[in-house]
């Protein structure tokens, strides 16, 4: 699986080496913010998951990956991530 390809896909997801919420999903419920995330890694592990380094390569991508719908739920109920996690688990 190429690097590149990473990092272009973590594009919309991280700003200055840390996790970025995406603001134009706060419009949405959180179920669908949820199943947008969910979409486009299972989608990104399909397409790749004959590569031989998969795991290696998709385990940035999910840290920073979930880190962004984190902080993007937070925004849209106006708390914090602490909250949202707490909330979750």
């Amino acid at each position: 699986m190429p690097s590149q390809v990473i990092r272009d896909k973590l594009k919309p997801f991280r700003k200055g080496g840390k996790a970025y919420p995406v603001l134009a999903r706060c419009n949405y419920p959180v179920f669908d913010i949820v199943n947008m995330y969910n979409a486009e890694i299972r989608g990104l592990y399909n397409y790749y998951c004959l590569a031989s380094n998969v795991g290696k390569r998709l385990s940035m991508f999910k840290y920073y990956h979930y880190g962004s719908m984190m902080k993007t739920i937070a925004r849209k109920e106006k708390s914090s991530i602490g909250a949202v996690i707490h909330v979750w688990y």
